[in-house]
């Protein structure tokens, strides 16, 4: 993990981090099921977000694209996203430029 000047003032500020807190963070594997695990749940979110907008389109076909559908279909695309760069994120680390990883 990289140290920054900011992380150094938190660090003495709250008097360090507990030692527990640091075996955590150093772990790998929980590292890795934890990126699994918030990419499920914004997979979980963004098939909702769909089921919910199609749901909608074959109740009221006849309003064509509402406040609503569009809250559903952007809440749906950008969950989505964020499913992905939770799971794929060792093969996101060596993207560059830097632009197209964050």
């Amino acid at each position: 993990m990289r140290s920054s000047p900011e992380l150094a003032v938190v660090q003495e500020a709250l008097g360090g981090f507990p030692e527990w807190w640091s075996g955590l963070e150093n772990n790998p594997t929980l590292q890795a099921y934890t990126n699994y695990a918030l990419g499920l749940a914004y997979g979980a979110i963004a098939l909702v977000a769909l089921v919910q907008l199609v749901r909608i389109q074959l109740r009221v076909p006849e309003y064509g694209w509402t406040t609503q559908k569009l809250f559903h279909c952007l809440n749906s695309l950008v969950s989505s996203l964020r499913c992905a760069s939770f799971l794929f994120r060792a093969q996101m680390d060596g993207v560059h430029p830097d632009v197209l990883r964050l």
